[in-house]
Parts: structure tokens; C-alpha cells; sequence
């Protein structure tokens, strides 16, 4: 029997869609109704069907998610998809997913349905084809797909609460066999494009063609652009396991890359015996495989406890901060490029963890936005040409989260040579250079006016119009900015640190802070100050 799963959110279409066919006389069998994407993925794992017939457009989980998904663990579970007149674009998603064909809901018949159904069953016999034993491959197939469930609630450190049939896959595996875990990625992923399921299929297809002679226990998808290996090896054949994982590893890689024309990186656990070892192993792998991020695509890994250093890394102090904002300020790119070069090659050296790493390209991106931030609206957008936080944070590679970040250093400068050159009065420009050499000092609107020679009126028109602000606002946050920064790096009480920024009354000084930051400067400290001894700081 051909087991079919319906998926539609209206009650209506689900019972006429059943009602159409003689199921039953024409080999099939309904598994289950689906009011939803969600609830039919859960049916999916569950009932494993042959045949999907779902509606595009549903809450939880759309057709076309629920198609992306479950070929992703169920690549042979076969689409059919219910349309509208007004969907075809979502059809042409779909078929792109991987489903077989369509048809119109509104339109359907008995006979056009039984037709479609019967067509796609031949297929399904067809790739089932061997020696007739169609209930021997499912059972096989539904074995193997439960015994990769139970390694992938092993690998996550879950409690496993399917069944296996008589245990037979736990004993499958020789627990006194050494074994070693393997964490494949595909390097740069979104630049396969539409055919990354074909490439995923063919990647999986080589693999267990290359390993199938070299110990291959088991090999599967693991969640996006990521597939897991486990090895198992006779340790009186092989003297050196970790040294033959690695060589089998290597071997791969480039089988890979040169006939699949797909790079992988891969890590590799420590060996290992028992299967309550399988979230340690993993684990491994994963951080392993994360080395690519320093090493570059196609990267082979073996695990150690030294791949990433732990020692707090210093190449984003107070001052590279500081110089950073000065050289944008004066459109130095020069510098800017020396200066980010250098966070990169000490992040070369040291090796600390990716999320580390990441986290400071986010501080230096952070720190060159908010000198942005200072010239206002009048420096305009073309975000087209710049890359943003988030391809940063998702970059794979270091090298590739440089040159993103080199490249915003340069998207900033040349905004803020354009800002100078156009957006920007003299005046205001003068009036911005002298209010940051000056601001600890008691500056007005007055004797910054004369300074660049017009009238107070003048500049604080021109002032609300260049830099969207006042001049009073402008030079509030400037001393709020010099405020943060020593109290996040300095331990000088709250009088000191008012007086240095150009507040005589500490009063008057906290009641702005808290205005512009939600919290009082000794709160603040207490919250982010790496000088916090908890002593009283007023």
C-alpha cells in the first residue's frame, strides 16, 4: 500500500479531497489529515507517508516550508500540491522544493486526482524496485530512519522516546569497537542557489559511496548545510584510528571538491567506544569544524583542547576605539585599514572562539555606526553598498568578516567625506571640529558662533537643519558619550568625571545622564564598569 498524508487547512477540502478517491481499491491508504504545516510535519514523522497532498497556503507551517522541510530528513516522501488559480508563483516555489506536480482545487476531479496519484505511485514503485521486495525496502526504510532519530537524540543529549524494533539498532553497533564521530559543512551554502537540494542529494550519495568500505556506521543530514558520520574500526586492523580518520576525512574533502564541485569542511571527535559518549563526540566535532572560521573553506579538523584559546583577548581597547573614531572623523582610511588589519592578524595569532570573535567585529561595527550616527540624516543611505551587522555575525570565515568590515570602514568614510563636502555648511563642520576639542569647556551657542563667525541665530538654524538637532542636543550627547567611556574605563567618582565633561552642578549631570542613558551614572557603573569595587562613586 501507497500510504498518503492530506494536508489542508480548511475541514471542508480535507473530507472532499478524501471522498474522491477509492483509496482503498487503488492501493493507497490515508495516514492521517493535516489541518496545518506544523501538524503535518509532526504526521510526516510519525506516519512516514509516500505521498503528501498539500494545500499551499496554511498557517503554522506555509506548503512550501513543509516541502523544504521534510525533503531535508524525508528526501524520497513524494509532493503533491494543492493550488489556487491565483498561487502559481507559489507553485513554481514549490516545484523548485521538490514537489512532483500540482493541481487546481477548485477545478479537481475524481478521475484528473486518481490519475496524478497512480502516476507518482509508479514512480515510487519504480525507485523501490528490487526483486519486488517493496514492503522489505519500507520496513528497511522506516528501520533506518528511526535509527537516526535515536542518534540524533543521542548527539543532542536528549532522552530518546520513539521505539526501535527489538533494539535492533543499538546492537547493530559493537560498543567495544573504537568509533569516531564526523561533522560535515558545506562551506558557503547560499552560494549553490536553487539547486542545493540536488547538490545536498548528490553530496550524500558520495559520501556513503566513499565510506561504505571504510567503517561507515551511519551517516545523516543534520539540520541546515550540516551532515554527521559516525566510523566504527576493527583496533586490530588499524594501529593509528585518529590518523586513519583523519586520512578518510581528508580523502573526502577533496573527492568532494573536485567531482561534486562542493567545498566541506570537516571536524572530528576524539574516539571514542560508548554510544552515552555520542554528545561529547559531537560536540567536538562541531568546535572542531568551527576551525574553518580561522583556517578557510575546505578546512579538515581534528579535535583538541587547545583549537581555540580562552585568554581574554585585548585588541579593541578604550584606545584602538577611540583612534578608530578619530581617524573616521578626519576620513583617514589609511589608518582605518592598518587598524582593522591588525585586530585581524592578532586574531590569526590567538585563535579565540568564533563567537568571540564575532562578537568584537560587532564592537568595531558598532563603533564606526555611531560615529554615523553623529553627522545625522544628512549623510543620506546606500545601504545597497554596504554590508550590514548581520552578514557580519553570519560570516564563515575570518577573512570573509574582514573584508565585510574593511569594506563598512570604507562605505563610513566615504559618507562622511560626501557629508563634509555637500551635505555640510563650513560652518557646521567648523562648529563639529570645535565642539569636540571643546566640550569639557564651558561652550555655548554663543561663543561657538563666533568662533566660526556668523551670528547664534544662524548656527542654531543651520545647525537644526544640517545635523537634524540642536546645537544643545548635539553637544549633550557628545559630553554623555566622554562620560560613559570614563566611567566604563576609569574608577574617578561622578564629580570628577561631570567637571571633565563640562558639568559644573552633578546634580544637573545625573538628571541628563539618566535622560539619555535610562539610568543614573552610578547605576551604570555598577551595570558596565570594569572599575566596579562597589565603593560609593558620589
Amino acid at each position: 500500500m501507497i500510504k498518503v498524508l492530506i494536508a489542508d487547512d480548511e475541514i471542508i477540502a480535507r473530507a472532499g479531497i478524501k471522498s474522491l478517491v477509492n483509496w482503498e481499491e487503488n492501493g493507497f491508504r490515508v495516514v492521517g489529515l493535516a489541518a496545518d504545516g506544523k501538524e503535518a510535519m509532526e504526521m510526516i514523522r510519525s506516519e512516514r507517508p509516500d505521498i503528501v497532498l498539500t494545500d499551499i497556503m496554511m498557517p503554522k507551517l506555509s506548503g512550501i516550508e513543509l516541502i523544504k522541510n521534510a525533503k531535508a530528513e524525508y528526501p524520497f516522501i513524494k509532493f503533491i500540491v494543492l493550488s489556487c488559480h491565483n498561487e502559481f508563483e507559489y507553485v513554481r516555489q514549490a516545484m523548485k522544493f521538490g514537489a512532483e506536480d500540482y493541481v487546481l482545487k477548485l477545478s479537481m476531479v475524481s478521475g484528473e486526482l486518481l490519475e496524478l496519484l497512480l502516476s507518482v505511485s509508479e514512480k515510487i514503485k519504480e525507485e523501490r524496485k528490487l526483486d519486488g521486495a517493496e514492503l522489505r525496502i519500507d520496513d528497511a526504510i522506516t528501520e533506518r530512519s528511526k535509527r537516526i532519530e535515536y542518534l540524533i537524540s543521542l548527539i543532542n543529549g536528549e532522552k530518546y522516546t520513539g521505539e526501535l524494533k527489538d533494539h535492533e539498532s543499538v546492537r547493530l553497533f559493537d560498543v567495544s569497537a573504537p568509533k569516531a564521530l564526523a561533522y560535515v559543512k558545506i562551506d558557503n551554502f547560499e552560494n549553490i542557489g536553487e539547486d542545493s537540494l540536488k547538490a545536498e542529494r548528490t553530496l550524500v550519495n558520495v559520501m556513503e559511496q566513499q565510506l561504505k568500505d571504510r567503517g561507515l556506521l551511519e551517516l545523516f543530514r543534520y539540520k541546515e548545510n550540516g551532515f554527521v558520520f559516525l566510523l566504527s574500526f576493527d583496533i586490530e586492523k588499524f594501529n593509528d584510528i585518529e590518523k586513519t580518520v583523519y586520512e578518510i576525512s581528508q580523502k573526502l574533502s577533496i573527492f568532494i571538491n573536485k567531482y561534486v564541485n562542493v567545498s566541506v569542511s570537516i571536524g572530528i571527535s576524539s574516539i571514542f567506544k560508548d554510544y552515552s559518549e555520542l554528545n561529547i563526540a559531537f560536540s567536538q566535532a562541531v568546535k572542531a569544524c568551527k576551525s574553518r572560521f580561522y583556517k578557510g573553506a575546505g578546512t579538515v579538523c581534528k579535535y583538541h583542547d587547545k583549537l581555540f584559546t580562552e585568554e581574554s583577548i585585548q585588541v579593541f581597547t578604550v584606545k584602538e576605539q577611540k583612534d578608530l573614531i578619530d581617524y573616521l572623523d578626519i576620513c583617514d582610511i589609511e589608518s582605518i585599514r592598518k587598524l582593522i588589519n591588525n585586530i585581524i592578524d592578532a586574531l590569526y595569532r590567538t585563535c579565540p572562539p568564533v563567537e568571540k570573535c564575532i562578537q568584537l567585529f560587532m564592537e568595531v561595527y558598532y563603533c564606526m555606526s555611531s560615529v554615523l550616527k553623529n553627522y545625522g540624516d544628512s549623510i543620506g543611505d546606500e545601504s545597497d553598498k554596504k554590508p550590514d551587522y548581520i552578514q557580519i555575525s553570519n560570516a564563515e570565515f575570518l577573512k570573509e568578516a574582514g573584508d565585510m568590515l574593511m569594506q563598512y570602514g570604507e562605505y563610513c568614510v566615504s559618507l562622511i567625506e560626501k557629508a563634509r563636502h555637500s551635505a555640510y555648511r563650513k560652518e557646521i563642520i567648523a562648529a563639529i571640529d570645535y565642539i569636540k576639542k571643546n566640550y569639557s569647556s564651558d561652550i555655548s551657542l554663543k561663543s561657538v558662533a563666533q568662533h566660526v563667525f556668523v551670528s547664534d541665530s544662524y548656527l542654531s538654524r543651520i545647525f537644526k537643519e544640517d545635523m537634524n538637532k540642536s546645537f544643545v542636543e548635539y553637544l549633550t550627547e557628545i559630553r554623555i558619550e566622554k562620560a560613559i567611556e570614563l566611567i566604563k574605563t576609569t574608577d574617578l567618582p561622578n564629580y570628577v568625571i561631570a567637571e571633565k565633561i563640562g558639568y559644573e552642578n552633578i546634580n544637573y549631570f545625573g538628571r541628563v545622564f539618566k535622560k539619555i542613558t535610562g539610568l543614573t551614572p552610578s547605576q551604570y557603573r555598577n551595570r558596565y564598569s570594569s572599575f566596579n569595587t562597589g565603593k560609593k562613586s558620589e
